[in-house]
């Protein structure tokens, strides 16, 4: 095929074998052998040159260079042949397992574009390994990258993931309740509960506050024999001890915790004691748009809410502020918002406007409230028995040119109630009862000290009516 010069032949088999393997638009690589010389000044057109004592084209010649896919020969100069690649075209999948050396010659253009995931593949060089082509998932790019977030959270499931070094960092502490929506700060506390006794015998356990366990971890103490010492049998879900002689100086169990009796004999057999440690004091706090049936809804704040399930707390707190519409059609007044609930038993709400401020204590469970309005023609102090029910207090108004100060029922009830009109000097007493006289004020139910009118049916000088009477 190449004449008589075998290095030639071996130097161009060689060649055809790198043009085979060959992964882009060049020719790879091709070796120079005896009486063969290589022009590579243009990697896409190579000059091969056969050569002999008398310098280049005066020895052998060469016979053939035979073509093979994207590769032409002109072998015009047969002592100098040219060998050239051609733009590769690639069509089809690559193949191979865990390393690739070579790509399958058809054509990868007009495919779909897809989804990249993770467990995608992708093809690249590897340079501690002479550059050769390899396949690497997606993922693991995009973990070295260091960013992205990419890389495995740290953490367990609702941990709120930050920058620790460069790598993802978590803590037990920051978590998100995605069914709330809050971020939860938990304070690195640890609680005990209270103990809970059951039984009908001697109660004098004794806990030292040496627990430095996790949490949370309940401990189970039961008596499990009676004599001299009693002896008894415990558990913190993971560790445990029986028959253990009590000790009134101390007996050790786990995670550093200490207990003791204040007698070691006369105990009941299976009386027990358990309680739990736990990190039980927790912030949460949320962006919201929501304050519950208190105030309203559709106000923009905060929510913060702070429990302590140890102590059976549950505090909420909401800031806000907004807008609201005036009675006057147009007017707007805005507004901020405090709230205080208290373990959904009680309510504590103050609003500020450039219209005066409002303070409002609400028992949860009767609805009953206390509340103070001030603005700036008026004053109010009044407690109502339910949401619908009668408001008594004290308001000051000066509206209209009337100025008048209103104490007892304000709204909602009998009407019983004292104004005074300062600008018109009148005192009017609402819903006073009339008898005929003491007498028939004392049948009707009055004590000492009440105030009733005359109804005028009364003997002289109570036979007119309207006279002020106080009941003796």
């Amino acid at each position: 095929m190449f004449g008589s010069d075998k290095g030639l032949q071996a130097t161009i088999q060689r060649m055809l074998a790198d043009i085979n393997a060959l992964k882009g638009n060049g020719i790879i690589d091709i070796i120079e052998g005896d009486n063969i010389s290589i022009d590579k000044k243009n990697p896409r057109k190579l000059k091969i040159s056969s050569t002999a004592s008398g310098g280049p084209g005066s020895g052998s010649k060469i016979d053939s260079i035979v073509a093979g896919d994207n590769i032409t020969v002109d072998d015009t100069d047969p002592l100098n042949p040219i060998v050239s690649v051609q733009d590769i075209t690639l069509s089809g999948e690559v193949t191979g397992s865990t390393s690739l050396s070579a790509i399958d010659k058809t054509a990868i253009t007009n495919k779909t574009t897809e989804t990249i995931v993770g467990t995608d593949y992708v093809l690249f060089g590897d340079t501690s390994d002479s550059n050769n082509l390899k396949k690497g998932l997606i993922s693991d790019i995009v973990a070295l990258s260091g960013g992205g977030g990419g890389g495995s959270p740290a953490g367990s499931d609702t941990q709120i993931q930050y920058n620790n070094a460069g790598a993802f960092g978590a803590d037990a502490l920051f978590t998100r309740d995605v069914a709330t929506g809050n971020a939860n700060l938990a304070k690195d506390a640890i609680q005990q509960s209270a103990v809970t006794f059951t039984g009908g015998g001697l109660n004098d356990l004794l806990i030292a506050p040496t627990f430095s366990g996790s949490t949370p971890t309940t401990y189970t103490i039961t008596i499990s024999s009676t004599g001299t010492p009693d002896t008894f049998d415990w558990t913190d879900g993971t560790n445990s001890g029986t028959n253990v002689p009590m000790d009134v100086m101390g007996n050790a169990l786990s995670n550093g915790l200490i207990i003791g009796f204040m007698a070691d004999t006369g105990h009941t057999n299976g009386d027990s004691w358990s309680w739990t440690y736990t990190k039980s004091e927790k912030f949460a706090f949320k962006l919201t748009d929501d304050f519950g049936g208190n105030i309203g809804s559709g106000l923009a704040g905060v929510l913060q809410k702070y429990e302590n399930t140890a102590g059976g707390i549950n505090r909420e707190a909401r800031n806000g502020i907004t807008e609201v519409q005036g009675d006057d059609a147009g007017e707007y007044f805005p507004f901020i918002i405090s709230e205080v609930t208290d373990s959904s038993e009680y309510y504590i709400a103050q609003i500020l406007s450039a219209d005066g401020a409002v303070q409002s204590s609400r028992n949860l469970s009767t609805n009953n409230y206390s509340q103070i309005l001030i603005r700036n023609n008026s004053f109010i102090l009044v407690n109502r028995v339910n949401s619908t029910g009668s408001q008594n207090g004290t308001s000051f108004t000066n509206e209209s040119g009337i100025t008048a100060t209103r104490i007892g029922n304000l709204s909602g009830g009998n009407g019983t109630k004292i104004t005074i009109d300062d600008i018109n000097e009148h005192i009017t007493i609402s819903n006073l009862p009339a008898y005929d006289d003491d007498a028939a004020a004392g049948t009707g139910g009055l004590t000492a000290g009440m105030v009733y009118m005359t109804t005028g049916s009364g003997s002289a000088p109570l036979n007119a009516a309207g006279i002020l009477m106080i009941k003796q």
